[in-house]
């Protein structure tokens, strides 16, 4: 049943390209700050966000590198039984210089992401997965540990 849960769980992720990212906020002290933002999900099972340092994601990122992200299926918002994953885990900015190949990556599956690659300030950031919250219906939520999802 768990190994289930992680193979649709991945598959959640895989099939879509956006997230509800939570980070802790720098001007708001105490509050966590929400936002959309596109991130791939390749295969060695990390998430990378090719996000602009001028974001105010990535600046609370700068700060405070922990972090959740939900990525939520195809059914309704408001719908209970909509199969979701929550992440969470901590962001690393990889140098620009070393990154070009997961860049490439990125714009694969975001193509539009070619402008911003062009663009000096947008950085891709490496999430380290801590923990993993998976829903997949009534019934069905797991929490999956890190050595569980790598």
């Amino acid at each position: 049943m768990r190994e289930t849960a992680i193979n649709e769980a991945k598959a959640l992720c895989q099939s879509h390209k956006s997230a509800f990212l939570s980070t802790f906020s720098n001007n708001q002290k105490g509050f966590p700050f929400s936002s959309i933002a596109q991130y791939v999900f390749l295969e060695d099972n990390h998430f990378y966000f090719f996000i602009s340092d001028i974001a105010q994601h990535t600046k609370n990122l700068a700060k405070h590198p922990a972090l959740s992200f939900m990525v939520l299926g195809d059914g309704a918002v408001e719908d209970v039984e909509n199969a979701r994953v929550t992440i969470l885990g901590h962001a690393q900015k990889l140098p620009r210089a070393d990154s070009e190949s997961l860049i490439a990556q990125f714009v694969i599956k975001h193509e539009k992401a070619q402008q911003y690659a062009m663009l000096g300030d947008f950085h891709l950031w490496r999430i380290e997965v801590a923990r993993v919250r998976y829903v997949g219906g009534f019934g069905r939520a797991f929490w999956l540990e890190k050595q569980e999802w790598y």
